[in-house]
């Protein structure tokens, strides 16, 4: 997930309250792969079969972020 973005956490856990759904996340700067992975662990826990993953923003024309 977007675990760099200054109150992005916090704006998803803001959505996610509004649509009832559980969130999973870390403290800032965790890494997002290992978000996902407890996301997805906790999703199987649970019984879930759809699991939305919010990630840190790519515009094509900076090409070093998307490399």
């Amino acid at each position: 997930g977007d675990t760099f973005r200054a109150a992005a956490a916090d704006q998803l856990e803001i959505w996610s309250n509004r649509a009832h759904v559980d969130i999973i996340r870390q403290h800032e700067g965790a890494d997002p792969a290992s978000v996902l992975f407890d996301a997805i662990a906790a999703a199987k826990a649970r019984g879930s079969d759809v699991i939305i993953c919010d990630t840190a923003g790519r515009l094509h024309n900076k090409q070093n972020l998307m490399n």
